[in-house]
């Protein structure tokens, strides 16, 4: 034991004293003593209101206990994560105000919780950095470390007559870095935690359960404003609910027609009545395309035909309505695309910086310009060549991923459905990413809030690399469960 303690650091000694000796002795002493100085804090606080006092303030107190006890729970259930941050993204579209035109949401900060917790965890407890191995592991961590270099090389590296305004506005670069970091930490987050065919179900269910709910609000025109349908919502609800209609036969006959309702819903909503928006119905009819084409060739073909037909025979209708479409956006987004590669060609490297081309063209263009909406265009922008490539990068090595995990999925089950739909969304990916900045969210666009919808492929992409895992291991389990004569007969 001396030995032990001879050779250990101050922080192995407090760890072994509070942690592994006396943890319930320390959890005991810390919850009384926040409970008698939070009783006292509260006392005082509450005092100011005879006075008119601001009652948030005196609220402060139990905020701290809370997020104590939130803290307490996150971290022995480090697992429950990802369904805690995807049930606040889809239900609870709210968070805290920045002083400025966007929020800072509650998704968001419990989502930047729960990674400090997990890497103060690794450091000070395991200390070991352990993540699943992926293909897209490395590119995601590059991208990562470009995106800060990319902060700092763009503010050493600001033309003069620009630096005023990045003096004049550092929280959306700041907080631009740092949504550019957390959405490829968040895949990596989702790959490690999610051990479990239960939280698979769980997220799947969350999405159709909000997939429903904003389904009847919206054809009833009833607006709530903690509910978030925005993004590409309809597309991954869609892909969920008819990957299990297609390929699961264990489905309930009840259960198979409530999802088609659900997805024939969405395709009225978006298609039906939003014609003319085509990032909300594109994505969902590509995916749905890719299902198809697992399904049934025959039938992808059919399909195919009929879509051809339909617009052949509404020709004038389409023309009028994609050429209004064209006019409103297409050609001032194409014309905000040359001046973002004009501009880039001065910063090549490393970009202008998170959210740092609209200061070159507030600067450069007055009220004359308008932003790229296209996720492509926005990483060049902001992070330059070497941020595209690890971006691109990242999602091309993911489609190893969604291979391997192809190739171990079982037939006619939930696992079945639930694969080929997670193959839907990440060919769908592209072309979102295509039609606006619905990956990664612009601050000036979308605006911060907009993570809690642009955290959605990267979930989903952190879900499938579990997905595979999960494969593998039961996988592995029927083979060893096989007599060693069978393998040999085989």
């Amino acid at each position: 034991m001396l030995a032990l303690f001879g050779r250990s650091e101050v922080i192995g000694k407090l760890r072994y004293y509070f942690l592994d000796r006396y943890s319930s002795l320390t959890i005991r002493v810390v919850l009384v003593t926040m409970c008698l100085a939070l009783s006292v804090a509260a006392g005082y606080t509450f005092r100011g209101l005879e006075t008119g006092g601001n009652p948030l303030m005196a609220m402060f107190p139990l905020l701290i206990a809370v997020a104590f006890a939130g803290f307490v729970f996150l971290y022995m259930n480090m697992h429950l994560g990802g369904v805690l941050v995807l049930s606040l993204s889809l239900f609870v579209h709210e968070g805290m105000s920045t002083g400025t035109a966007t929020k800072l949401t509650f998704a968001f900060l419990f989502l930047m919780g729960w990674l400090l917790i997990w890497v103060m965890k690794m450091v000070l407890v395991d200390r070991k950095m352990e993540v699943r191995p992926s293909t897209a592991n490395l590119p995601a961590f590059m991208f990562m470390c470009v995106a800060v270099i990319s902060y700092f090389w763009s503010m050493e590296y600001v033309e003069p007559s620009v630096k005023y305004v990045f003096d004049a506005r550092p929280f959306p670069r700041l907080m631009s870095t740092v949504i550019l970091v957390v959405s490829p930490a968040t895949y990596i987050l989702f790959a490690y935690h999610v051990r479990s065919m239960k939280l698979i179900r769980g997220f799947v269910l969350l999405f159709v359960v909000a997939g429903f709910v904003n389904l009847v609000t919206n054809l009833a025109r009833v607006s709530f404003p903690l509910l978030n349908d925005r993004g590409q919502f309809a597309a991954w609800v869609g892909l969920f609910a008819m990957g299990q209609v297609l390929f699961n036969h264990d489905l309930d006959r009840r259960a198979r027609v409530a999802l088609m309702v659900l997805v024939g819903g969405w395709v009225y909503i978006t298609f039906g009545t939003a014609i003319s928006w085509l990032s909300g119905w594109v994505p969902l009819m590509a995916g749905l395309g890719v299902l198809l084409w697992f399904y049934s060739r025959k039938l992808f073909i059919i399909a195919v035909v009929l879509v051809v037909s339909l617009y052949v025979v509404n020709l004038a209708f389409f023309a009028e309505t994609f050429q209004e479409e064209n006019t409103i956006s297409g050609q001032t987004r194409s014309n905000a695309w040359s001046e973002v590669f004009n501009l880039t060609g001065r910063h090549l490297l490393f970009g202008t910086g998170p959210a740092g081309y609209e200061m070159y063209f507030s600067t450069y263009l007055g009220f004359m310009y308008q932003l790229s909406h296209n996720n492509y265009i926005d990483i060049i922008a902001q992070t330059g060549v070497t941020g595209i490539t690890t971006f691109m990068a990242f999602w091309l090595a993911q489609a190893i991923m969604v291979w391997r995990m192809y190739q171990l999925l079982p037939r006619g089950n939930f696992e079945h459905g639930l694969g080929i739909s997670l193959i839907g969304c990440y060919v769908i990916v592209f072309p979102t990413m295509m039609l606006g900045d619905w990956v990664t969210p612009f601050a000036y666009t979308q605006g911060l809030a907009g993570i809690d919808y642009t955290i959605w492929p990267w979930m989903i992409s952190g879900l499938t690399v579990a997905f595979y895992y999960l494969l593998k291991e039961q996988s592995s389990q029927s083979a060893a469960l096989v007599p060693v004569g069978m393998n040999e007969r085989l």
